[in-house]
C-alpha cells in the first residue's frame, strides 16, 4: 500500500538502488502462476534468473539493491528465496486499512480497464456459501508471521500507511534507521506516484472522458467498447459511477476484523480507526 511512492523515495538515496522495473515478481513467478494471468502481468514479470540479475548490474557498490514486489508477502517460498539470496535481506512492508485497500485496488483495476464490473460484482466473485472469503489480500497477520519466522523480526520493518501519508519525514527516518543508512530526506518526499505510465496529459480528451460526456454517454456504450476505451486511455479518475454500498463495507470489515485485531497485537500500532466504517 503506497509501495510505488515508497520505492521512488528510497531510489533517491545514494545507498539504495532500484531498477526501473519496480515489481519484477521473479521470486514468486512460479507460485503466482504467471502463465494464467493477463498479458500485462506476463510482460512485466521476469522468469529468467539471468534477466533478473541483470536488472541490478548498475547497483553494484551500493548497500542495498531493491525489489519492490508486494506479492512476495503472500508466499513463504518467495520469502525463503530472499534469505537464500542474502541472509541479511531486509524487508519493508506497508499496511493499510484492508477495507480502504480493497476499494483502492478496485479503483485501480477500473482505471486500467481491467474490470468492467461494479464493486459489488467484483466482491461477489469471492463468496463461498454466501460469505466473503479472501485467501491473503489484506490479511496481514499471517504474512507478518511468515516474514518473522523465515527472516527474523530484526529483518522486517512495518510501516503504517497512514503514517506514510501524514508523517513522511518520520516514516523515512525510521526506515533509514532500520536500514542503518544516513538519513537523507529526498526532494520528492510526500509526492504521490501512480504506477501506470500510460496516462493522458490534462486536455480535451481527458476532460471529455471524465466530464459530462462520461456520465451521459460513455457509460451507456457497450461494455466491450468501454473496456477498450479504458485500456487505450488508461487515465486516473476515469469516470466510474459505481457507488460502494455501506453494507458491503460493513461486511468486509466484519471479515477482516479478527485479523485487524491480531495485526494490532503483533505490530503495536493503534488500529482503532480501522475498526469502524
Amino acid at each position: 500500500c503506497g509501495t510505488t511512492s515508497l520505492y521512488n523515495y528510497l531510489k533517491e538515496h545514494p545507498q539504495v538502488f532500484g531498477p526501473d522495473l519496480k515489481e519484477p515478481r521473479y521470486l514468486a513467478h512460479a507460485e503466482m502462476k504467471i502463465e494464467t494471468l493477463g498479458k500485462m502481468f506476463q510482460e512485466m514479470t521476469i522468469v529468467n534468473e539471468g534477466e533478473y540479475l541483470a536488472l541490478y548490474e548498475d547497483g553494484a557498490g551500493v548497500k542495498y539493491r531493491m525489489d519492490g514486489t508486494p506479492f512476495y508477502m503472500f508466499y513463504p517460498e518467495a520469502i525463503q528465496r530472499m534469505k537464500d539470496i542474502s541472509s541479511d535481506s531486509r524487508v519493508i512492508i506497508s499496511i493499510r486499512n484492508p477495507v480502504d485497500r480493497i476499494i483502492s485496488v478496485y479503483n485501480m483495476m477500473w482505471n486500467r480497464g481491467l474490470t468492467q464490473s461494479g464493486f459489488k460484482e467484483n466482491i461477489d466473485r469471492y463468496r463461498k456459501n454466501g460469505e466473503i472469503q479472501f485467501n491473503g489480500s489484506g490479511l496481514y497477520s499471517k504474512q507478518i508471521r511468515n516474514l518473522w519466522d523465515i527472516l527474523g523480526r530484526d529483518r522486517v520493518h512495518i510501516v503504517n500507511f497512514d503514517e506514510l501519508k501524514n508523517n513522511i519525514n518520520k516514516t523515512l527516518n525510521d526506515i533509514y534507521s532500520f536500514l542503518e543508512i544516513e538519513a537523507i530526506i529526498p526532494e520528492n518526499a510526500g509526492k504521490s506516484f501512480y504506477s501506470s505510465k500510460r496516462q493522458l496529459r490534462p486536455g480535451i480528451i481527458r476532460n471529455i472522458l471524465t466530464g459530462k460526456f462520461a456520465k451521459n454517454i460513455y457509460l451507456k456504450l457497450p461494455k466491450t467498447l468501454v473496456g477498450k476505451m479504458k485500456k487505450i486511455f488508461n487515465i486516473k479518475g476515469l469516470y466510474n459511477d459505481s457507488e460502494i454500498d455501506e453494507d458491503i463495507k460493513q461486511e468486509l470489515l466484519e471479515f477482516y476484523l479478527d485479523d485487524i485485531n491480531e495485526t494490532e497485537k503483533l505490530t503495536g500500532f493503534d488500529l482503532s480507526s480501522w475498526k469502524s466504517i
